[in-house]
């Protein structure tokens, strides 16, 4: 399990890339509606991704995830 939290993605060095996870310019992880990375089997959710900065948004794209 992997979390982050804040506005600014910290998430150089963590090895995402190696592991097939693409990131944005901005370094958010990119997701796509389901919250799935580019890796297989892998999903992100909450600030990493860069879409509103809020724990009901990030709640929900746990539950998304999750039914996925």
């Amino acid at each position: 399990c992997l979390m982050a939290v804040g506005a600014i993605p910290n998430t150089a060095g963590m090895g995402l890339e190696e592991a097939g996870v693409r990131l944005k310019d901005s370094g958010h992880i990119l997701t796509d509606r389901v919250s799935r990375t580019s890796a297989p089997g892998v999903y992100a959710a909450g600030d990493v991704t860069g879409i509103f900065a809020l724990a009901s948004v990030a709640a929900m794209q746990g539950r998304i995830a999750m039914y996925h």
